[in-house]
């Protein structure tokens, strides 16, 4: 199978290559920006910014592809670039969005069949999900004109090795510093999240599997935590103490400590579609954060 991947060296992309550069009957292609070399004489990589137009064209023009995995579209019009390319065809699109584009009450878990949001609020958080959004929309269109399939995959909080995002990895890096980590006291927000390498696998059980074409799939465990259940996990992952220093959202709000997870609204979504549809089953969140911490704590403690 020929799979061109957009973007594919930061983060989730990142680690769908390696999962994915094992397989072999699977011949993959990156064309991102070139900044993070993925270094593998078995990959072949084009170094495009895709919003090069000539470029893209030069790269792309008169090419088949039997799938595309796209990590790096996030404007409008993102993907009718790719798919205006002189010749070039895909027989199965998979976008990879976000379950933030769901209008969904606070205390309501985000499914499949949320609504999406409309109109963009003025936050960054919110025109980005407005924006992923648009480009839902984009894709289906997209597709039926040009006789593609597609699947458009929604993962909660990722979290993992290569995450450029400090979430995890902040609360890790303040552990290897001897530093107190923020404990939010009197928010009870919940939340849920999916482990990098379990959205890797997702994506390559959607193109391995006719059943996952024209659907939407949201990615996230079955787990439901909080502040106090995510940091009673960081424990049993951690080979050290760990300290807190009790905040409350005045002092959050006031001192702008970056906390990464809700505080007060929740932010749940409801990822077990994927698995009635398609079989696929993640991995606890304990399993995934002890693989996490073993990743990061190196990166933060030379001595270790």
């Amino acid at each position: 199978m020929k799979v061109l991947v957009l973007g594919g060296t930061y983060f989730v992309g990142r680690v769908f290559v390696q999962v994915a550069a094992k397989q072999e009957d699977l011949s993959l292609t990156l064309l991102n920006r070139g900044r993070y070399s993925m270094g593998k004489a078995e990959i072949r990589e084009i170094r495009c910014d895709r919003h090069d137009r000539p470029a893209m064209e030069q790269a792309l023009s008169g090419t088949a592809w039997d799938a595309v995995v796209d990590f790096c579209a996030y404007e409008p019009g993102d993907l009718e670039t790719v798919f205006q390319i002189p010749g070039f065809h895909a027989s199965h699109y998979i976008l990879m969005s976000s379950s933030s584009v769901c209008d969904v009450p606070a205390s309501e878990a985000k499914t499949e069949q949320s609504p999406v949001i409309r109109t963009p609020d003025e936050t960054r958080d919110g025109v980005y999900a407005y924006k992923k959004g648009v480009l839902e929309a984009e894709l289906r269109s997209l597709c039926r004109k040009s006789d593609t399939t597609w699947t458009i995959l929604r993962p909660a909080f990722i979290y993992g090795p290569y995450n450029y995002a400090e979430r995890e990895s902040w609360f890790i890096r303040m552990i290897a510093a001897g530093e107190k980590l923020p404990y939010p006291v009197g928010g009870g927000a919940r939340f849920q999240f999916v482990y990098v390498a379990d959205v890797a696998r997702a994506i390559l059980r959607c193109l391995e599997d006719p059943r996952a074409e024209n659907e939407v799939f949201h990615l996230a465990g079955s787990e439901i935590l909080d502040y106090p259940t995510f940091f009673s996990v960081l424990e049993a992952c951690s080979d050290r103490p760990i300290q807190y220093v009790p905040v409350t959202e005045e002092t959050i709000v006031q001192e702008r400590i970056p906390m990464p997870f809700p505080i007060i609204r929740d932010d749940l979504c409801d990822g077990s579609r994927i698995t009635e549809v398609l079989g696929f089953e993640y991995q606890s969140f304990t399993e995934g954060m002890r693989k996490t911490w073993k990743a990061w704590i190196p990166v933060f403690d030379p001595n270790v």
